[in-house]
């Protein structure tokens, strides 16, 4: 056969092959034992004594001290040792070492002072492998922990620079993203009015509470804009009234697939009651939410791709926010918040760039080249067969906005902040306008409850009412058959007296 060529398994293998031999030769000079012990080597063989060494994770055992090679070696590394009682085998200190992959069992007397020992040494190279994974798990946790708070602390101290870069000019300059979300909720007005305007220093001061803005550079994306815009995304959902994915112990209710269905669609049209059941600024803000979003997904590295593709995209990035890849509840979860992000998508007029022709691409690109550039990443929407046509803008152009669009995303994140503590708190109104709604159900069933109970209260009176006139009844049949009895008595003797007296 032909020897397949490759490069080897390569220098991190090395080294955590060097890693495991360091921690094995260390645990294996701490086993050390020697001594007499007696041993069975199956059930037809006897008893016998033997001097036995025990180093590292071997047993070499001799007829007698002088002699200079070992007539067995054993490894223990993987076999299993424990001790047997005494009511089983009618001896003292007797351990037992199985293989289990090889059925083998045999079993060895130790004297009672060194039994112990023995047993502690014997279970230590039994579990020596063992004890080095543990070992090396435990400080690749440790190393990943550290990790984790220093790429942390990198990208904090990375945003806090890149925001002391702005200047409250460029922030100011670049407000139309929150004007265009609060464009057509002024009417109506907002219960936190921070959307509409959020100056530059508050929103410095707010950015260290919000945890939302922090997390921004958390998911797994190769564009950070998306990143973003899932963000944003991913605030409003986890500030609805109903847990966006699974939580921890949902599985257990859960009995079969059927039932879990059954759950997950639950949950989706409660969030879509929940969106239809908005007042209309809200419905309005979040509809110019998702037009930033798509804007932002156009400008991107994914351009080209369908809405279709877009609701997955940000379906699992969410997920893998949320959870992870590893989890085994992102694939239960995946259909539900998918449903949910295109019914949020899809409820509200889709945003999306219009098809154009070939010829009127070049044209309308080399007409508003020169608008573009000084107009970077603005929302110049216009609306044409219910579709919103977005600006087209190149690379060089979203490289010229520079610091202009971090102060946006910056803004935007503390106006979603806002926004969707007001929606949570809609969420709240929502579950108590259902508790109500289930509570004048209830109270509906208790009020026609007693109106039965009085029915048959008033049924039970009459019953006892009927059942006193039987008892009076009865009362009045007895004494009347008692006053018809003593007459027909006398009349019966009497007419035995006259057949008597004509017998006669």
């Amino acid at each position: 056969k032909r020897r397949r060529r490759g490069r080897g398994r390569g220098r991190g293998a090395a080294r955590g092959d060097a890693r495991r031999a360091k921690y094995y030769d260390q645990y294996a000079k701490e086993i050390n034992q020697r001594g007499w012990i007696k041993r069975q080597g199956g059930e037809k063989k006897g008893w016998g004594k033997l001097f036995c060494i025990v180093s590292g994770p071997t047993m070499y055992l001799y007829k007698n001290t002088q002699q200079n090679s070992p007539i067995q070696t054993i490894n223990l590394d993987g076999l299993h040792v424990e001790k047997i009682s005494e009511s089983k085998v009618n001896l003292k200190n007797i351990l037992q070492i199985s293989n289990p992959r090889t059925r083998q069992i045999f079993f060895i007397q130790t004297e009672s002072s060194d039994y112990s020992d023995w047993l502690k040494v014997l279970k230590a190279a039994c579990n020596l492998t063992k004890s080095v994974k543990e070992t090396i798990a435990a400080e690749d946790k440790v190393l990943e922990e550290e990790a984790r708070k220093k790429a942390e602390e990198e990208a904090r101290k990375a945003r806090a620079a890149a925001l002391q870069e702005v200047s409250e000019s460029d922030t100011k300059a670049c407000s139309y993203v929150i004007t265009a979300i609060a464009k057509n909720s002024k009417k109506g007005g907002l219960q936190k009015p921070g959307i509409l305007t959020v100056d530059f220093e508050e929103a410095e001061r707010a950015s260290k509470l919000f945890k939302q803005y922090r997390a921004v550079t958390a998911l797994d994306m190769t564009d950070e804009e998306n990143n973003v815009a899932v963000e944003f995304l991913r605030a409003l959902l986890l500030h609805m009234p109903f847990p966006l994915t699974t939580r921890k112990g949902y599985l257990t209710l859960v009995e079969n697939t059927r039932q879990l269905s059954w759950l997950a669609m639950e949950r989706v049209e409660r969030y879509r009651s929940f969106i239809d059941s908005l007042p209309p600024n809200n419905q309005e803000c979040i509809k110019r939410l998702l037009e930033f979003l798509c804007l932002i997904h156009y400008n991107s590295s994914f351009n080209g791709s369908t809405m279709e593709q877009l609701v997955d995209k940000f379906a699992t990035a969410i997920i893998r926010s949320e959870k992870g890849e590893d989890d085994p509840q992102a694939k239960l979860d995946m259909p539900v918040v998918r449903d949910i992000v295109g019914f949020m998508i899809k409820r509200f007029p889709l945003i999306y760039p219009e098809e154009e022709e070939e010829g009127t691409k070049e044209s309308a690109a080399s007409a508003s080249k020169d608008q573009s550039r000084s107009t970077c990443l603005r929302s110049d929407f216009r609306f044409t067969k219910s579709k919103l046509v977005l600006p087209s803008y190149t690379l060089k152009d979203r490289q010229a906005a520079g610091v202009q669009h971090k102060a946006v995303k910056h803004e935007i994140s503390i106006a979603v902040e806002l926004f969707s503590r007001e929606i949570g708190n809609q969420g709240l109104l929502y579950l108590l306008n259902e508790e109500l709604t289930d509570l004048s159900g209830r109270v509906g069933r208790l009020s026609t409850a007693k109106q039965e109970i009085a029915k048959w209260e008033e049924i039970v009176k009459d019953v006892s009412e009927l059942k006193e006139s039987m008892n009076e009844l009865t009362e009045i049949r007895v004494e009347a058959l008692e006053e018809i009895e003593e007459p027909l008595k006398q009349k019966e003797k009497r007419v035995y007296q006259l057949l008597a007296e004509q017998k006669r």
